[in-house]
């Protein structure tokens, strides 16, 4: 970043990195931190940049997975070295989920974080009835969702008002309980510091406004990152009273303004409510995913053209290669006398012989099938408003589940890993015979509702491994899941390729006498492909 694309120096980086980095600061962290990045009490404890490491987060991938294929502008940076995207193409609303702060010359904007699953279900809603209403948009949209646990006071007539107008104000309280004689705080508003609160508390009880309180105690730990205690004079004190009290007179209850201004696709700045900052988005994903697709449209046709020049050279091969071996420029020739474009010439030119064999001629033929399906395929949801629609809001909803879902360890593990997965999927799909992949049974319901139900034995065999089931057991373990499942022949095929996924998840997770028990990643495959051979032998 630096010297690229930030005309800034190393601090304004570096602090711009941990507020992406702390929980607490945003709802949806870009950047996963290793090391001491601060804390609620402090946010700017942080260590120096010399002592930590990062890395992008799953959710920041939805800002950037698409960056490469098409989908937006590209600038000059501030010094004109290199080129830089204009707007990132986000997969999902990016400005409600971990909303925005910020002041210019004249404006200042404060957006609220949203739910992920909220957003993405106001946003489908609206895809599907342009003409909805701001209360049908609130039925799936109640109000924000900060990082902290702090409860949201404001009435749901207010927060209508708010995202209706663009502009007002939401007030946050303290989460508290009572245990005998003391009151434990849980959670506190967004940004505000616990010992901030207990210095507020601490100084009216110096000037004697708190004739309830005996003493401050400060129990937060790595398990209760906050658990402020207020130790009472006896049982008989009013608990509500000594807390409303303190939620008028210290940072208990806070009230935070929002402004939901924002810059729009005309580049210019205005006052959004919540429906035409949906509608605003939902035209921007469009626009990317119709680029999107028209950008894999012409990577698959110009293969496709390649593809052509490749089997004009396999039904002509020895005279291509006459040509070739006595011409001193052979490729104007092949041009001329095959009908060839210059990138077929100039492909043919850089094939390597091993791949003039009767079996690569085949797989062209294969990929040739493959991709013109494909084409034809994109070029349909192109040509059609309601199939891209449909597309937008399938992938608008696997994003949001991706992101957040109440599931078990193994299947948490998927979806935190989501497009990781998606890709070694990629290369399971490559990797089986053709047409396999597409009659794989698929789940029908649960997290995973869609996805081959080879996925299933994958999350479940991570979630025996984390049980330290013996991994000697794991071809029997397969045995009944197949017996259970009844897997089909394509599954078969696919059980070794998702069998190294969920061992190398195994590997990182399981303790280091267990690791050693295995000799290398590559076992599982060839695990993997003795229980295919058991399997298809049974069959």
């Amino acid at each position: 970043v630096l010297g690229k694309f930030h005309p800034h120096g190393d601090s304004a980086c570096y602090e711009a990195m941990v507020l992406m980095a702390q929980p607490f600061s945003f709802r949806y962290p870009l950047i996963e931190g290793q090391g001491n990045w601060g804390s609620q009490d402090d946010p700017r404890s942080f260590a120096a940049m010399r002592y930590t490491e990062a890395r992008l987060t799953a959710f920041a991938r939805t800002l950037l997975s698409e960056l490469g294929q098409g989908t937006v502008e590209w600038m000059p940076n501030f010094d004109g070295t290199l080129d830089e995207p204009k707007i990132l193409p986000s997969r999902l609303p990016h400005v409600l989920l971990n909303g925005a702060s910020g002041i210019a010359v004249g404006l200042a904007t404060d957006i609220p974080p949203h739910n992920v699953r909220e957003v993405a279900a106001a946003a489908v809603h609206l895809l599907e009835n342009p003409k909805a209403s701001l209360d049908e948009l609130l039925e799936h949209l109640p109000g924000p969702d900060l990082p902290t646990e702090a409860e949201i006071i404001t009435p749901r007539e207010e927060l209508a008002e708010i995202y209706e107008t663009g502009h007002g104000s939401l007030r946050l309280r303290a989460a508290w309980e009572s245990e005998g004689e003391e009151i434990v705080v849980t959670a506190l508003p967004y940004q505000v510091s616990g010992s901030k609160v207990l210095a507020q508390i601490a100084g009216q009880m110096e000037a004697k406004k708190l004739p309830w309180v005996e003493d401050l105690r400060d129990e937060s730990d790595h398990e209760n990152p906050i658990r402020l205690v207020i130790s009472l004079r006896s049982n008989r004190v009013p608990v509500d009273k000594v807390m409303s009290h303190l939620f008028a007179t210290t940072d208990l209850e806070r009230t935070y303004r929002v402004n939901m201004n924002a810059i729009g696709l005309d580049g210019r700045p205005r006052r959004f409510n919540l429906r035409d900052l949906l509608a605003e988005w939902l035209g921007f994903r469009l626009e990317t995913g119709r680029r999107r697709l028209q950008w894999r449209v012409d990577k698959v046709t110009a293969r496709l053209h390649i593809l052509e020049g490749f089997r004009v050279a396999y039904l002509n091969i020895d005279e291509v290669i006459q040509i070739i071996r006595e011409e001193e420029e052979p490729k104007p020739v092949l041009m001329e006398r095959f009908d060839l474009s210059d990138a077929q010439a100039e492909a043919i030119l850089e094939l390597k012989l091993r791949h003039l064999s009767r079996l690569e001629e085949i797989k062209i033929r294969g990929e040739q099938d493959e991709l013109m399906q494909e084409r034809d395929e994109l070029e349909q949801t192109l040509g059609s408003k309601r199939r891209l629609r449909t597309r937008v809001k399938q992938e608008l909803l696997a994003d949001a589940v991706a992101r957040q879902v109440e599931v078990g360890p193994a299947a948490a593990w998927f979806l935190d890993n989501y497009y990781v997965v998606q890709e070694h999927m990629r290369e399971v799909r490559e990797s089986l015979p053709r047409g396999y992949y597409q009659e794989l049974p698929r789940l029908s319901s649960g997290p995973l509702a869609g996805y081959p139900r080879v996925y299933e034995l994958a999350t479940t065999l991570i979630s025996h491994t984390e049980a330290r089931v013996d991994l000697d057991n794991v071809e029997t373990f397969v045995r009944a899941f197949q017996q259970e499942r009844s897997l089909s022949i394509g599954e078969l095929w696919a059980i070794p390729a998702m069998l190294r996924l969920a061992l190398i998840e195994s590997v990182r997770r399981m303790t280091l006498r267990t690791v050693e028990r295995l000799a290398d990643v590559e076992n599982a495959d060839r695990r993997g492909a003795s229980i295919l051979a058991a399997q298809e032998e049974d069959i």
